[in-house]
This record gives C-alpha cells, sequence and structure tokens, in this order.
C-alpha cells in the first residue's frame, strides 16, 4: 500500500512539473514573440528583423546660372566714366552760375 501511494505521488510530482511553464519575461527594448524574445528598438510592436524598410529616392533637377563676373579693367573703366560724369556734371553747375 505505501508502495502505491509513492507510485501516485512519484507520478503527480512528474507531471505537476511537467506542467508548469515558465514566464519569458523581455526587458526593453525586446518584445516577446512566441517563446522568444526580439528586438524591437522604435517600440512599434514589430520585431526589427521583420519591418521591412523602403527607401525614396528623390531626383532634382539641377540647374545651372551662367553668371558674369566682371573683370578688373571693366570696373575700372566703370569707374573712370563715373568719375567723368561727377565731374562734368559739377563744371556744368559752376558754369551754370
Amino acid at each position: 500500500m505505501k508502495r502505491i501511494l509513492l507510485g501516485i505521488l512519484l507520478i503527480s510530482v512528474i507531471l505537476v512539473a511537467g506542467c508548469t511553464q515558465t514566464e519569458i519575461i523581455c526587458n526593453k527594448p525586446y518584445i516577446k514573440v512566441g517563446t522568444d524574445c526580439c528586438l524591437d528598438v522604435n517600440d512599434n510592436g514589430i520585431c526589427d528583423k521583420d519591418e521591412t524598410t523602403t527607401t525614396t529616392t528623390i531626383y532634382r533637377p539641377t540647374t545651372t546660372v551662367a553668371t558674369t563676373v566682371p573683370t578688373t579693367t571693366a570696373l575700372l573703366n566703370k569707374a573712370s566714366l563715373n568719375i567723368k560724369y561727377i565731374f562734368f556734371d559739377y563744371e556744368n553747375k559752376i558754369s551754370e552760375k
């Protein structure tokens, strides 16, 4: 009788031990998926390895603007014309008086 009780007790302990589940705890930034943890850096509930990334390339037309840079000679010629105009205008004002 003691052997039967001991056998039933032993079988019960084995069944109870086999049926208990260990809780899987995943710390941030990991999330629990099934019986594993997977990385979820952006915290959107989807494993990063399962996410697909979309890359969009935007092409913008380039414009070239032709600019002319005046040379020193051109600048000096323009300045001398301005000076001549100022003196000519000044001489005219003096002669009018």
